[in-house]
This record gives C-alpha cells, sequence and structure tokens, in this order.
C-alpha cells in the first residue's frame, strides 16, 4: 500500500513520511515497472491536459503507485548498506529524463520547485549523462552542488522527487513527494 503524498512538508519530512520495501527488485520486475512508468507517463490525464484517468490521476491510482515503487527501489531504508546505494544514473536509466532538475535551496515549507522558484530549472542532466557538464549551470548539476530530480505525477500539481548529493558520483539521499494539497 502507497503512503499518502506529504503535503507541503520540508523534503526532510517528506522523507520520513515515505515507506521503504523490504526486499530489492529484481532486475526483470525493476524492467517491467520501468516499461509500466513509460507507458503511463505518456498518457494525458487531467492535469496534462486530457480526460481524468483513475490510472494516472487518481490517488493509488497506477501511477502512482508504479511511481511509489521506483522511489522505494531506488531509496532502501538501510542507508547503511553500501551495495544498496543508488545513483542518479540509474534513476533516469529507468525512469527516463526527469520533468525538472532543481537546485537544492535551503529548508522551506514547500516542495523543491516551489522552493527554487521561476526560472529556476537546471539546464542539462546530471554528470554522468553530459559526458563533461559543459554549460551547466553552477547552482546544482555537475557544480558539486545537491540537487533534486522531479518526476511529474499529475503536473506541477503533485510529482516525486528525488535528491541528488554533491559528489562526483550523484547518490541519492532520498525521495519525497510535493502535494499541493487541494
Amino acid at each position: 500500500m502507497s503512503p499518502a503524498p506529504a503535503e507541503n512538508v520540508t523534503p526532510a519530512a517528506a522523507q520520513a513520511t515515505t515507506t521503504t520495501t523490504s526486499t530489492p527488485l529484481t532486475a526483470t520486475a525493476l524492467a517491467s515497472l520501468s516499461t509500466e512508468w513509460h507507458a503511463l507517463r505518456s498518457k494525458k490525464g487531467h492535469f496534462s491536459g486530457g480526460d481524468h484517468s483513475r490510472d494516472v490521476d487518481g490517488h493509488g491510482g497506477r501511477k502512482h503507485v508504479v511511481m511509489q515503487q521506483l522511489a522505494e527501489h531506488f531509496c532502501p531504508g538501510d542507508k547503511t548498506d553500501k551495495q544498496q546505494q543508488h545513483h542518479a544514473i540509474e534513476i533516469l536509466d529507468t525512469m527516463g529524463p526527469p520533468d525538472e532538475i532543481v537546485p537544492k535551496i535551503g529548508a522551506s515549507n514547500v516542495g523543491p520547485l516551489q522552493a527554487a522558484g521561476a526560472g529556476a530549472i537546471v539546464e542539462g542532466m546530471p554528470g554522468p549523462v553530459l559526458g563533461g557538464g559543459d554549460g551547466v549551470s553552477e547552482k546544482g548539476v555537475g557544480s558539486g552542488k545537491p540537487y533534486f530530480i522531479c518526476y511529474y505525477w499529475r503536473g506541477r500539481h503533485d510529482y516525486l522527487w528525488f535528491e541528488v548529493d554533491e559528489t562526483p558520483d550523484e547518490n541519492i539521499r532520498g525521495y519525497g513527494w510535493y502535494a499541493a494539497g487541494e
């Protein structure tokens, strides 16, 4: 069962509200979820100019559940186990390009996209994808500073974020949900 998205919380608080899976996904299960994610991501729901779809728009709908399962795979509860450490490139390989990449800007009572403000989208992708990082913003990606990669569930209205650390390996520190809270 997926937890309810955290409403207007700081990343640390949102991370604390997430659950973890007890066993990692097999390569086959991960590939299956990746395929399903891409199919669901391409469907238009209410928040992307289409008709309302339970699978795409609904809390606990298939898109929401798949996103949660992927988040739990990439952010297992036991961070002391180095074998469980995941990197941004793994998320990109599985989920594709994020909808937005934003620098980490202090603590806030809103999600990373709102905290960063208009125009804060960082150009380019994390270092391994850029292969050199020319033209990368000094605010986040490729600059040795932490940043967020965000995937829309229901547009900018509700989304899943992953926090990426400042190391060259671009380790995933955690994840959380931002929900507008109707």
